[in-house]
């Protein structure tokens, strides 16, 4: 790891980047990059999920150098030889972004790069063919202090469709942003198993029918942080610091109307950052 010294901003910024893939056999790669400065300390952060058919999820993670994806175009090309893994996302939709969050503190913006991707991909010397998705974000104010209580996101893919959603529930009101075949959204009902699109006449049904994971993610990471970044720990509310996080890769269904139904798949999440205290 390399301190950043006093040429680099003493507040917080986090850029992380998030890509997946879907094989054709059914194998599932999550990766996550990021870079996370606070009070003039820089640590990168690389996790990588893979699950494979018939086979329970295996996680790697370290502290050290981040290979940062290298965007050219509709293409998007990311390695990690340490990993021994290498691939490359071509984009197959137009972009999208929004911002997420805004304060005087700071700001959260979401840069879903690639909605659809055609991905290939090399892990321990295997070749994978398949889908995927990329986004970045970048948050410029400490994430504890965004009013979330609980968060959904997710995306779906189809040889006919595709969606992107978020959904972010404060104390009194939930916002949400939802993409259809690239046409936003409104007023659609968004649960761990559905997705209702009135503006599409759609109903998008998810099975959940594989957990890629359950746990404390917040507190996993920023455990590991603290050895990095002295205090990290102590300015983080508790709340947040145990919210309760679950992935899902569901074999999904989109309806609309009668006999137009699309199979695919999605990866999508819940966070409660509210979760009920230990022994309820």
């Amino acid at each position: 790891m390399k301190h950043s010294g006093n040429k680099q901003k003493k507040g917080f910024h986090l850029t992380k980047w998030f890509l997946d893939f879907v094989g054709e056999d059914g194998s599932v790669l999550i990766c996550y990059v990021a870079s996370l400065t606070w009070k003039g300390i820089t640590v990168p952060y690389t996790n990588i999920m893979c699950q494979l058919p018939d086979q329970p999820t295996t996680q790697k993670s370290r502290y050290t150098r981040a290979n940062i994806p290298v965007q050219d175009g509709r293409q998007l090309t990311w390695e990690d030889p340490r990993y021994r893994i290498s691939g490359i996302w071509e984009g197959d939709a137009e972009p999208l972004e929004a911002r997420l969050f805004e304060s005087k503190q700071g700001c959260l913006d979401w840069h879903c790069l690639q909605p659809r991707s055609r991905v290939t991909l090399e892990m321990e010397g295997k070749q994978y063919t398949g889908q995927g998705y990329a986004e970045v974000l970048h948050v410029t104010i400490p994430t504890w202090e965004i009013p979330m209580q609980e968060l959904r996101w997710g995306h779906f893919l189809s040889p006919d469709h595709w969606g992107v959603w978020i959904e972010i529930k404060e104390a009194t009101r939930a916002r949400q942003w939802v993409w259809w075949d690239g046409k936003p959204e409104s007023q659609c009902q968004i649960s761990d198993s559905e997705l209702d699109i009135p503006g599409a006449n759609g109903l998008l049904h998810l099975d959940r029918g594989r957990v890629l994971e359950v746990d404390k993610k917040i507190q996993q990471v920023v455990g590991k942080l603290v050895r990095y970044l002295p205090g990290f720990g102590k300015v983080i509310p508790e709340h947040f610091l145990k919210a309760d996080a679950c992935k899902w890769h569901s074999q999904a269904r989109i309806d609309q109307g009668v006999k137009k139904t699309s199979a695919g798949w999605a990866i999508h999440e819940f966070v409660n950052f509210n979760p009920p205290a230990d022994g309820a």
